[in-house]
C-alpha cells in the first residue's frame, strides 16, 4: 500500500487524487474495514454520490454515482455534516438504499464530512461485513483524515482557480491572449505532427456592434466554439 506520512504535512506535492487513495486504504488498515470510500456530493437534486476513490471494492467504480437516498447515514452526513456511526443496519429504519447494503453484506458502517462552507463537499467511509465494528474513538480518527483531505481539496480549488483566472478574462470569461497564444502552438504542433491540416486562426473585431448585439454575438459564438472544440478568446479590450 502506498504510504504517507500524515504528520509531516507533505501536502504541497501531493494531490487530493492521490491522498483520497491512501486514506481508504488506510482506513481498511487500521480499522480492519472491509471496504472504504470517498464520495463526492453530486451537488444536485439527483440525491446521488460519486465515488471518488474506494477500496475493497472493484476500481471500476470509481466515477460511478450512487445514489444517498433522505433518511439514508450518507444523506444525513451531507445535511448535518456530523459524524455517523452504525453498528447494525438490522436495527435501522428503512431507507430506500437499505435493501441493497443488506444484500452485499454490509452490516455497520461509519461515516464522516469532508470539507464544505455550507454543506459538506463528500464524505469519507468504512463498512464492515461484522456488526458493532466502529465506535465514537474511530469517528474522531476518520475525521482528522477527512480534515486533511479537506484541507489538500482547498488547496488544489484555489490552485486552479487561480490559473483560470490568469488565463481567461474576469470580464468575459474569455481565454486571454496567454491561452489563445498556447492554444495555437499547441494546434500547430499536432497538425505537424498528425499531417491533419491546417491551423485556422479568425480574427473578429465585435467593437463596432451595439452593446446588446456584442454580448448576443459573445453568447453565439461561445456557443459555436464549444460545439465545434475551438478554442474561443478575447485580445484586448
Amino acid at each position: 500500500m502506498l504510504s504517507l506520512d500524515w504528520g509531516c504535512k507533505p501536502w504541497p506535492a501531493v494531490s487530493f487524487a492521490l491522498l483520497a487513495s491512501v486514506a481508504v486504504e488506510l482506513l481498511i488498515e487500521l480499522l480492519g474495514a472491509d471496504s472504504a470510500a470517498v464520495l463526492e456530493d453530486s451537488q444536485d437534486d439527483t440525491n446521488e454520490c460519486v465515488i471518488h476513490a474506494c477500496a475493497g471494492w472493484p476500481q471500476e467504480a470509481i466515477g460511478v454515482r450512487m445514489p444517498a437516498p433522505k433518511g439514508s447515514p450518507i444523506s444525513k452526513i451531507l445535511a448535518t455534516g456530523q459524524a455517523t456511526v452504525v453498528e447494525d443496519y438490522a436495527t435501522e429504519p428503512w431507507f430506500l438504499t437499505k435493501p441493497l447494503l443488506e444484500a452485499a453484506g454490509i452490516n455497520s458502517s461509519i461515516g464522516v464530512a469532508i470539507g464544505g462552507d455550507h454543506r459538506a463537499w463528500g464524505i469519507l467511509s468504512a463498512m464492515s461485513e461484522s456488526t458493532g465494528k466502529f465506535g465514537p474513538a474511530d469517528a474522531d480518527f476518520v475525521q482528522a483524515i477527512a480534515n486533511v483531505l479537506a484541507m489538500v481539496l482547498e488547496r488544489d480549488q484555489t490552485n486552479a482557480a487561480l490559473s483560470d483566472q490568469a488565463l481567461h478574462d474576469p470580464l468575459t470569461e474569455l481565454a486571454n491572449r496567454s491561452l489563445l497564444v498556447d492554444r495555437i502552438e499547441s494546434s500547430l504542433v499536432a497538425s505537424r505532427r498528425l499531417h491533419d491540416g491546417d491551423v485556422v486562426v479568425q480574427f473578429i473585431d465585435p467593437r463596432q456592434l451595439q452593446t446588446d448585439q456584442r454580448l448576443a454575438w459573445s453568447r453565439s459564438r461561445r456557443r459555436a466554439a464549444l460545439r465545434s472544440g475551438a478554442a474561443l478568446a478575447g485580445d484586448g479590450p
